[in-house]
């Protein structure tokens, strides 16, 4: 069984067939060649792999953007992004990355910045006498910015969040905030420690040393007189 999948299918990719049909063919004929499995098998594991709910957002996504692009938002972003930044050497470059980061914080998805305003970026730039190859590397680099900014943020959120109802629950002054701070930095270290080479140091310092204080900012948040503090 195994033997005659390898075979079918490293045959059919020589002979130029997709690789999703080579797969497919090469697994029907294995299925065949064993004689112990219903071929009904097939079509309900392919059918299992693309039956995510999660995988509808993709779609959505990209419409969204489509409807942002065909509704002006992006020009209207563009031109915004240049009025910082277009003056400067490289402007649209710094324009691309501004107008994205911008853009990403309302889609959400990098997918839906990719089908968006980055084929809009990328056909500018070529015209305005980038190398496509740069063109196309900016937008692509710049996707993963926003999802970093997008984290910290829900980060400062939650932490806030969290420090706010600390107040609520202890109703007690502010060192009780301090020592949760401290017990979610020693929580989110780990994670930080493994995953150091995967994001820039500036995100893991930032996400880290803001913990404590945000905590208690959002513990001091808390009018008095809501908190009830105990004397």
């Amino acid at each position: 069984m195994i033997a005659a999948l390898f075979i079918v299918c490293t045959l059919l990719l020589v002979l130029g067939v997709p690789v999703a049909f080579a797969l497919g063919g090469g697994t029907l004929v294995a299925i065949l060649a064993s004689g112990n499995l219903s071929l009904l098998a097939l079509p309900k594991t392919m059918f299992s792999g693309i039956d995510i709910f999660a995988l509808e957002a993709v779609p959505f996504f990209i419409l969204t953007a489509e409807l942002m692009t065909g509704g002006a938002l992006s020009e209207v972003l563009l031109r915004f992004a240049s009025q910082f930044v277009g003056r400067f050497r490289g402007g649209m470059g710094h324009t691309n990355i501004l107008t994205l980061t911008f853009f990403s914080g309302i889609s959400g998805s990098a997918l839906a910045d990719a089908a968006g305003p980055g084929a809009i970026m990328i056909r500018m730039m070529k015209d305005d006498g980038y190398k496509p190859e740069y063109a196309a590397a900016l937008p692509i680099m710049t996707f993963t910015l926003p999802m970093m900014f997008a984290r910290l943020s829900e980060g400062a959120v939650t932490t806030l969040a969290a420090g706010f109802i600390n107040r609520l629950i202890a109703r007690a002054p502010l060192w009780p905030a301090a020592v949760q701070g401290v017990i979610i930095l020693l929580l989110f270290l780990p994670a930080h420690y493994k995953l150091w080479h995967n994001f820039p140091v500036w995100y893991h310092l930032t996400f880290l040393g803001c913990l404590i204080p945000l905590t208690i900012i959002g513990a001091a948040l808390v009018p008095n007189r809501l908190a009830k503090i105990r004397t």
